[in-house]
């Protein structure tokens, strides 16, 4: 999962920015949003893929909003008690340093878009939050049977679009939180009885939608967050194709540099894990 961005490669995406269909402030916005992108702050969640780096560059660079990046670290292996060393492992195949190495890279890259992007960036860690709330109720429904549980769901639900977004709006005071997911927002307006006044926000209901690129829809995935974190997200990419941002990026990398991203297989939500104690390697 080892990235290379370069300052040829945003250069270049500067100087051919006119040629991209870009999504429309209207899209990325709610409808009772009439602030300048300048005077709005927005926490771009960034992995170091493709999908985030792309979105920070829509929003920094072509809109001009006041940005700040965020990466979000949740698997620690030195954090352990002894009641988690004795989880048993599940599956096999994980190579001992498979998912540091990854995630030790990804903050690499994560760094040098920020600094690229010239925007500050934050590392935030949510360790108990993902233990205790996404992957032992994982771990349990898989010992019991009763259901197929899926943790890309859950990971969504209860940290993303929940803790994290509640945590990084209140502590860094942003207006939004964006994301690289493949997803839309769509808005309906309330009919309210005349001579009440209601603020804009109550006047609006939003609606998690399909993207425009079918092939890379996560609404399923997105699919259990409550509606109300959908006021306060934005997703960069709901309008556009995976296939053309990678061409795009491919095709104007200048003297012919390639990212190594774009050689990179889909990652569709992979959930892995690696050695965080004594006695758990998981691989799923």
């Amino acid at each position: 999962m080892a990235f290379l961005y370069s300052k040829r490669l945003f250069c270049a995406l500067e100087e051919s920015a006119g040629k991209m269909a870009w999504p429309p402030l209207s899209k990325l916005l709610p409808p009772y949003e009439k602030r300048k992108p300048s005077e709005i702050k927005i926490g771009i969640g960034i992995s170091g893929g493709v999908d985030s780096a792309f979105s920070a560059y829509i929003l920094k660079k072509i809109y001009n909003f006041d940005c700040v990046g965020i990466h979000f670290r949740n698997w620690n292996r030195l954090y352990s008690h002894s009641d988690r060393s004795k989880s048993k492992a599940i599956g096999i195949g994980a190579k001992q340093n498979d998912y540091y190495q990854c995630d030790e890279r990804e903050l690499e890259d994560f760094t040098k878009i920020c600094e690229y992007l010239e925007m500050p960036y934050k590392i935030r860690e949510y360790y108990d939050e993902y233990w205790t709330q996404v992957f032992c109720p994982f771990i349990e429904q898989l010992k019991t049977g009763t259901q197929t549980p899926n943790p890309d769901i859950q990971c969504g639900k209860i940290l993303q679009f929940g803790i994290i977004q509640q945590d990084i709006l209140q502590q860094l005071k942003l207006d939004y939180f964006a994301t690289g997911h493949y997803a839309d927002i769509g808005w309906s307006p309330h009919v309210f009885e005349q001579n009440k006044h209601h603020s804009p926000i109550q006047q609006w209901t939003p609606q998690l939608m399909v993207p425009t690129d079918v092939s890379q829809d996560q609404t399923y995935f997105l699919s259990q967050i409550h509606y109300s974190s959908l006021y306060y997200h934005i997703f960069p990419l709901s309008t556009l194709r995976k296939a053309h941002i990678r061409l795009f990026m491919k095709h104007h990398c200048a003297n012919g540099h390639t990212l190594q991203s774009l050689r990179k297989p889909e990652n569709m939500f992979q959930f892995l894990w690696n050695k965080r104690s004594s006695k758990g390697v998981f691989l799923l």
